[in-house]
């Protein structure tokens, strides 16, 4: 009933804030970009939050939990490395054009409707494909937490976040990300300390994954490559993993509609660099937290089954 309620009062909570922003919506700068004055901490709040989603929380430390922390930290290395890339060498110029949406950015630079209808394909096609990997990762954990029907849970979140953010367009938006960017910072630092702890600390935790058995390697930069749940057969295997993954997210990071849109919101081209930079710093941050929190969750029970409950667990 506690986390019932938690979850019930968060949304409430959020679709009030979001009404509230809807409020200062006076014309359409104010709903699609958020008037451009976006300040750098809400830059930087909607920036991370956008990115680290439940496919971080769930799916990603999910992945260190089975015995890759370390190959997650290559590929968080190098994917991050888009903000600083999406705001130097697109985001400025995507501010600087003061269009309303990236596809019209598109239209505009190659003076082109058609360019333009294209670029908004992508992004309808894009952006649905991910609202449906955050959704399923919402449903999971509503469904995980509160014993309700998986299907109740995307309802519910559905009805809320759709419910302010057709009101308050980037207002609401740029608020919320920001309150949860807050939250689960919170969150992930507070609860992956509190688990490391708990285990023995940095030392005992150490010491306990090079001396355990379930998962041999685990400690090791390649992860598990020997037994029946490995999902790599060679180092090298597991090195071209991390390192494909990583640039594909940098170029989604750098240029994907869903981030770089953000940059449009902003006061100017100074607090898109200032988020970029910060931005890049907090996502390394707590990628490494919420990763090696999830992996030293072996040291109490490596059979968690499906892996990305690790966090729930």
């Amino acid at each position: 009933m506690v986390y019932t309620a938690a979850i019930l009062l968060s949304l409430v909570g959020y679709f009030i804030i979001g009404n509230l922003a809807g409020r200062r919506v006076k014309n359409l700068d104010d709903y699609l970009v958020a008037g451009r004055n976006a300040p750098t901490l809400m830059i930087l709040g909607t920036l991370v939050a956008s990115y680290l989603s439940t496919s971080a929380f769930l799916g990603e430390t999910g992945f260190a939990y089975q015995g890759y922390p370390f190959v997650m930290l290559i590929f968080a290395a190098i994917s991050t490395s888009g903000c600083l890339l999406g705001a130097l060498v697109f985001g400025r110029y995507l501010r600087r054009s003061e269009a309303l949406t990236v596809p019209e950015f598109f239209g505009k630079r190659f003076a082109s409707k058609r360019v333009q209808m294209i670029a908004g394909l992508t992004t309808v096609f894009g952006l649905g494909a991910y609202l449906l990997g955050v959704m399923q990762g919402a449903g999971i954990m509503f469904e995980e937490l509160t014993g309700l029907p998986y299907w109740a849970g995307l309802v519910l979140v559905w009805l809320t976040y759709t419910g302010f953010i057709l009101y308050s367009g980037s207002q609401g938006v740029v608020l919320t990300d920001t309150v949860m960017f807050v939250i689960f910072s919170i969150a992930a630092v507070g609860g992956s300390l509190y688990i490391i702890s708990d285990l023995g600390g940095w030392s005992g935790v150490i010491e306990g994954l090079l001396a355990q058995s379930d998962k041999p390697g685990i400690a090791l930069w390649h992860g598990v490559i020997e037994g029946e749940g490995a999902t790599f057969s060679s180092p090298g295997e597991a090195l071209i993993w991390g390192l494909t993954l990583g640039l594909v997210w940098a170029t989604v990071l750098a240029a994907s509609p869903w981030q770089s849109s953000r940059y449009l919101m902003a006061r100017d081209e100074h607090v898109v660099l200032r988020a970029a930079l910060i931005a890049a710093i907090c996502v390394t941050f707590l990628e490494v937290v919420l990763y090696l929190g999830g992996t030293v969750v072996n040291l109490s029970d490596p059979g968690i089954e499906p892996s990305h409950q690790v966090m729930v667990y």
